[in-house]
């Protein structure tokens, strides 16, 4: 048991086979362990990582109030949202669109369809390459 940020205590368990400890264990009728020794992953981390990227964007445009609308509107403020909470987003579906034509471009080469589109999006009249090469370079 760990002392909590607020009182009281935090139970962590160890797990049997690699020792780590955790707060969760899986458990089979064969077997108990944790998540990375049964090698089970989140929805998420099977997917391509153009699609993670959409993903994440459309969360993001979700968040800001932008459903129905064409790709190239602008944001404004939602009513009752924080100004730093909105900028945030906003530099969050920057850099999922980025790390989305990054991964386009890495797939297909040559300057995607949409390029002109989502550059919009990003802010910028024309993306550098240097923005890409940085996003690819991270994968």
């Amino acid at each position: 048991m760990i002392p909590g940020t607020y009182g009281g205590y935090r139970l962590y368990l160890r797990c049997p086979h690699c020792h780590s400890r955790r707060s969760k264990l899986l458990a089979t009728p064969e077997r108990m362990a944790c998540r990375d020794c049964f090698k089970t992953r989140y929805k998420i981390e099977g997917k391509p990582r153009f699609e993670r990227a959409l993903q994440g964007a459309t969360k993001r445009e979700a968040r800001l109030g932008r459903q129905g609308q064409p790709v190239y509107a602008r944001f404004e403020r939602p009513k009752g949202m924080h100004r730093t909470r909105y900028h945030r987003n906003l530099r969050e579906l920057r850099d999922y669109r980025v790390r989305e034509i990054a991964e386009l471009t890495r797939l297909y080469g040559d300057k995607p369809v949409e390029w002109s589109i989502m550059a919009d999006v990003v802010g910028d009249a024309e993306l550098e390459a240097s923005q890409i090469a940085t996003v690819l370079d991270e994968n």
